[in-house]
């Protein structure tokens, strides 16, 4: 049993790229789940925000006494970096989790690499593990060395980002998309061989 905490830039982001794992690890071994959520994703107004913040929870109900967290209401801005970066080192020596799933530094979407750099700060010198993950957004540079089989919990996974209604029309909400994104195209491409049909990818450091 593992105490980790998810972090990401954006709702969604998780159940996009980690729930496979969290379900796993949560359902399998017990494991305690926290997220911190460092914006809305919104850059119109705090209303559409709430909105994605609220699908974002209800979402990740199917974790089980998943505790969640989220700050602002609108999108991060660069300027927020010290602010955030303060708001989750609080939350590492309160929650004081094994390992934390963040985004890549060489995403590139900025707001994950952002994201990326301020758990770096904020975890600098504390005994955590560090586990970056691959997501829609991440560059050709990310190399894995972690697959998570996640086939067990791809239906629930699919039914969580339902939840998502504002966002539904992306074409990475869509079945197709999601069961390529996991299947081991990724893999076979850079030269490893995966037995599993659908995982998750990670890079532990």
């Amino acid at each position: 049993m593992k105490n980790i905490l998810a972090i990401a830039a954006h709702p969604d982001d998780i159940e996009i790229s980690r729930l496979g794992y969290l379900l796993k690890e949560n359902k399998e071994k017990k494991s305690k789940v926290s997220v911190f959520i460092a914006s809305s994703g919104s850059l119109k107004d705090s209303t559409s925000g709430m909105k994605r913040i609220k699908e974002s929870e209800k979402a990740l109900e199917c974790i089980k006494d998943i505790n969640f967290h989220y700050i602002g209401k609108k999108g991060i801005k660069f300027s927020d970096f010290e602010i955030i970066s303060n708001k989750v080192r609080k939350l590492i020596i309160k929650i004081n989790p094994d390992e934390i799933l963040v985004h890549d530094p060489n995403d590139t979407n900025q707001e994950h690499s952002l994201v990326y750099n301020i758990v770096k700060t904020a975890s600098r010198r504390l005994p955590i593990n560090l586990i970056r993950y691959r997501s829609i957004s991440s560059s050709n540079d990310f190399k894995a060395n972690l697959y998570i089989n996640m086939e067990n919990y791809l239906v629930i996974k699919k039914k969580s980002l339902k939840f998502h209604k504002s966002q539904q029309f992306h074409e990475y909400f869509s079945e197709k998309y999601i069961d390529s994104f996991h299947n081991n195209f990724f893999a076979y491409s850079r030269g490893i061989k995966v037995s599993e049909a659908f995982f998750e990818e990670f890079k532990f450091l």
